[in-house]
């Protein structure tokens, strides 16, 4: 029986980060992964990186992302798949446009550049655009891309030399709880097929797409995610062969659309 104080359940993007976070703090943390790190969504998600936001605590947790994503490398010796290649979100309308300024303003005040740029300089940045048929857009050039894989590579790496630990292929089978002062359910432990982990901190981070029957609970009926209000979605991947007159440079994003 181990006794730990910090439990990222999921192997993903979100779990590596928060054993990462964890360890750094001195927290003795071990992450648990029923199957492979970055097994699930992770290995396939686009990694994109952009920075703004329209609420004050997005944007400064993506800019805190995006600090880490610079100096990672230089902290564990290994790539984590960052390419600062520029983001430029694209209005089809004069109200978008309009939004995208009262966006920059916020982004201002946390130190994230930004530019509200003509058709004609979105063009330039991205030379396939059509510029008649965009009212303008929002160049953010410090944003960018990252690979998922090689992100949570570097961020293990450097969590196991803070003392964080990963155990993978080992599903969590329960959560044990317990009352605590006031008679409110507490969280006592975790039963795995391995043993019993005590600890009084569980993180879910095992995706939104993780059911009761992937993740059994003694807090509910319901899923751990479905009793946090979130629902499982639809994925689709598309896969396309290389394009090679296609402009390896920033990347675009149309809200209009709903796609990036």
């Amino acid at each position: 029986m181990l006794c730990l104080t910090g439990f990222p359940l999921g192997g993903g993007s979100a779990g590596c980060n928060a054993l990462y976070q964890l360890s750094k703090r001195g927290v003795k943390a071990v992450l648990l992964e029923r199957s492979k790190l970055t097994a699930g969504t992770t290995w396939h998600t686009a990694g994109l990186i952009w920075r703004l936001r329209p609420n004050d605590v997005e944007i400064q947790l993506l800019r805190s992302t995006r600090d880490l994503l610079t100096k990672l490398e230089s902290e564990t010796g290994l790539d984590p798949g960052w390419i600062n290649n520029g983001g430029l979100y694209l209005a089809n309308n004069k109200e978008r446009l309009n939004e995208y300024s009262r966006l920059a303003t916020v982004g201002h005040s946390f130190g994230i550049d930004s530019t509200i740029v003509s058709p004609e300089e979105a063009k330039k940045l991205f030379p396939l655009l059509d510029e008649n048929v965009i009212h303008g857009g929002l160049y953010c050039p410090g944003d960018g891309v990252v690979d998922p894989a090689m992100l949570c590579t570097a961020l293990t790496r450097s969590a196991s030399k803070s003392g964080g630990q990963v155990i993978e292929n080992c599903p969590v089978q329960n959560i044990l709880t317990g009352k605590n002062g006031f008679g409110s359910k507490k969280v006592t432990g975790v039963t795995t097929s391995y043993g019993v982990i005590k600890t009084n901190c569980v993180a879910n981070c095992s995706g939104s797409g993780k059911g009761k029957a992937d993740f059994p609970s003694d807090f509910a009926d319901k899923s751990p995610n479905e009793a946090a209000g979130y629902s499982t979605i639809a994925e689709h991947i598309l896969k396309f062969e290389e394009i090679k007159s296609l402009p390896r440079g920033v990347k675009i994003r149309r809200l209009d659309e709903e796609m990036d």
